[in-house]
């Protein structure tokens, strides 16, 4: 099966070149001729020249729909300055395998000559979820055997999710045409009274002019009003904040 033109890069290899470069290498050609190089996103052959680097992965896993996680038998020890590797939030695998994961996306463990699946509790927990996934094994003595078996498996899971668009999209509902919004109006005096507190109401009824207890009913409401819109906006830029100090996190 050889890939239409399209799309995003459909399959995700993440790896440590310091113990599966030479795998990984040899997974891609593979890859590349089953289902075109458009469909798989390896670092090095696929980002271009001036790219982020930590950006164009992140995008890379948002729009994949298999994410395969190399894993030698040093996978779990490698270190670097700050110790290892997998407990620097900031470390590119564990990036990677963390957005798979909390997008749902379907990540496959694939064992190396041999390598032990790690176990959750010698994981970080927000990669937790990486020990429950099944896992396959790349052997170098079986290297075109358990390729076979990977690509017959990824055959299948991908023409599932080929299969099960149109249906989805067949099962939507039509869309209609919303109603037109009604023409605002001034909120009653029953309805402003309504958004007040006990006390504000019984300061109001204590006074006796009606207009003078209309105007000050009316200057309560529109600071209530007030103080409600500036609450949404700090609301909204604080969703905004976080967002961003997300995306620069991925990007550090």
């Amino acid at each position: 099966m050889t890939a239409s033109t399209a799309a995003p890069p459909r399959i995700f290899i993440s790896y440590r070149r310091q113990e599966a470069a030479g795998h990984a290498g040899r997974l891609s050609d593979r890859l590349i001729e089953q289902f075109g190089r458009a469909q798989i996103f390896q670092d090095i052959d696929s980002i271009q020249p001036g790219d982020d680097f930590a950006e164009a992965i992140a995008d890379a896993v948002a729009s994949c729909q298999v994410l395969l996680a190399l894993i030698g038998d040093r996978w779990l020890k490698i270190k670097g300055r700050e110790g290892r590797r997998l407990d620097n939030p900031k470390d590119f695998v564990r990036l990677e395998i963390e957005a798979a994961l909390s997008r749902n996306i379907r990540v496959i463990p694939i064992l190396i000559d041999g390598a032990a699946m790690p176990r959750a509790d010698q994981l970080p927990a927000s990669l937790a979820g990486l020990a429950g996934r099944q896992a396959l094994e790349l052997s170098s003595n079986r290297f075109d055997s358990d390729v076979a078996h990977l690509l017959k498996a990824l055959d299948k899971y991908l023409s599932e999710l080929q299969n099960a668009r149109p249906l989805a999209a067949t099962q939507r509902q039509p869309i209609s045409t919303p109603p037109a919004s009604p023409e605002p109006r001034d909120p009653t005096s029953d309805e402003m009274m309504a958004s007040m507190t006990p006390r504000e109401r019984a300061a109001l009824e204590k006074i006796k002019d009606p207009e003078q207890r209309a105007s000050q009913l009316l200057q309560l409401y529109m600071q209530k009003q007030a103080f409600v819109a500036t609450m949404q906006t700090n609301m909204a830029q604080a969703r905004h904040d976080m967002r961003k100090a997300v995306a620069q996190n991925l990007r550090a």
